[in-house]
């Protein structure tokens, strides 16, 4: 149940990336490609495509850290 509610969190911030990031991790992560594989259907070679991915996933984990501090109470 928490992998499912994690994954659900974690692909409604995909959408705040950009179209290539956003794009980058369908294919990666949710279709499973290679990244030679997703080169390809980019029409980019493998290191910009790992430079994609590495960047979309920092940017991800940044705006998750967000969404974490708009849920913790602050002192008055």
């Amino acid at each position: 149940m928490l992998d499912r509610l994690m994954a659900d969190r974690l692909w409604s911030r995909a959408g705040d990336l950009s179209d290539d990031q956003h794009r980058c991790l369908v294919l990666r992560f949710a279709l499973g490609l290679t990244v030679e594989q997703t080169a390809s259907r980019m029409g980019r070679d493998g290191g910009a495509v790992r430079a994609l991915q590495y960047r979309a996933v920092r940017r991800l984990g940044a705006l998750l850290r967000e969404d974490c501090w708009e849920h913790v109470p602050h002192p008055r």
